[in-house]
């Protein structure tokens, strides 16, 4: 049985945790390694340097906000009336 694990260094509160990795995250990261063939960090800065924990964060905080008006919009879209629906046929 293959193991679906992955290894967080230093995570929040500077603990080192071990979590579950979804099948469609490995998926995903498999693809990202395959075409940016990192040297040493899976998410490298420039001249393959660590990113550091602030810049990460602002990478997250965008992704969260754009999450947040992606919810809005759905839930708008779902109030929009087809056209179609009024003709009455």
């Amino acid at each position: 049985m293959e193991r679906k694990a992955i290894h967080i260094h230093k995570g929040k509160g500077n603990k080192d945790r071990i979590s579950i990795l979804a099948d469609t995250t490995a998926k995903h990261i498999q693809e990202y390694v395959a075409h940016y063939r990192p040297k040493y960090w899976l998410f490298e800065g420039q001249n393959w340097e660590q990113y550091c924990a602030e810049s990460l964060w602002k990478i997250f905080d965008s992704l969260k906000t754009t999450e947040i008006y992606t919810h809005i919009a759905n839930k708008n879209l779902l109030k929009i009336k087809s056209p179609i629906d009024q003709l009455g046929i």
